[in-house]
């Protein structure tokens, strides 16, 4: 894996609605501990959905375990269904440099974005991207100094966009 020392995050506000979505979510869970990481994870998907929409890339929160409010919690569920592939939204608190990975994986799983929260959490830092290139050997825990910049993440899904559309773009209205 290449070492990019010099990722610079792509700031996303969180404003009043995504708290309201969280906070409903993890009010539906019985143990705080569990709430508290239902409402990061919403924030970070939610982020990164609308980071992605902006980009003009099709998302679908509602196909996601993070939003179901059973599976949410059970699972600590942080997935986003993005090109109908499954990206993971990992939340990483203030000063915190190393996440770890899930390992039971979707067959569209396509990796891991990484979600740094700033103290306040009226705003987070998606620092990028780490690919699932092999399923079955993905490491325990990244770095964020391990991350790809998000521009391969943008470049995969352009890709994968390209690839969906139909080769011939004429239509024939009388067949």
């Amino acid at each position: 894996m290449n070492n990019y020392t010099k990722l610079r995050p792509v700031i996303i506000p969180l404003d009043a609605r995504i708290h309201q979505k969280a906070s409903a979510l993890a009010a539906e869970q019985s143990h705080p501990e569990i709430a508290k990481q239902v409402y990061l994870n919403i924030l970070a998907v939610t982020a990164v959905s609308d980071l992605l929409k902006w980009l003009e890339f099709e998302t679908n929160l509602e196909q996601t375990y993070s939003f179901d409010p059973f599976l949410t919690g059970l699972f600590n569920a942080r997935d986003l269904i993005v090109e109908n592939k499954q990206l993971f939204c990992v939340p990483i608190l203030p000063g915190v440099r190393e996440f770890y990975l899930v390992s039971d994986v979707a067959e569209n799983f396509i990796g891991y974005v990484a979600v740094q929260f700033q103290h306040s959490l009226d705003k987070v830092e998606i620092w990028g991207f780490y690919p699932a290139l092999a399923k079955d050997n993905l490491p325990e825990k990244i770095s964020l100094e391990d991350l790809q910049p998000l521009d391969n993440l943008f470049e995969f899904l352009e890709k994968n966009k390209q690839e969906v559309l139909p080769q011939n773009g004429l239509v024939n209205l009388a067949n």
